[in-house]
């Protein structure tokens, strides 16, 4: 069974505009920050798939959104 964050974590390979990486930092902050949300978010960001490197934009956009924010650095 699939858990509202591997939802979210899985969601994020779709994240092809600015607005679609600023709803996912949105969402996150909201959602899924603590602990265990933010290690599993790091795996993610940082495999990014070889066939998907168009991501790496997007997901700089959210590491650099999510940095802003004391919360996402505990």
């Amino acid at each position: 069974a699939k858990t509202p964050l591997d939802e979210f974590l899985r969601s994020l390979y779709d994240c092809f505009s600015k607005r679609k990486a600023d709803d996912a930092c949105e969402e996150f902050c909201m959602k899924f920050n603590d602990k265990k949300g933010r290690t599993r978010l790091i795996e993610v960001l940082f495999n990014c798939p070889r066939s998907k490197l168009e991501l790496v934009p997007r997901f700089c956009r959210i590491v650099a959104t999510l940095d802003q924010y004391p919360a996402c650095k505990e």
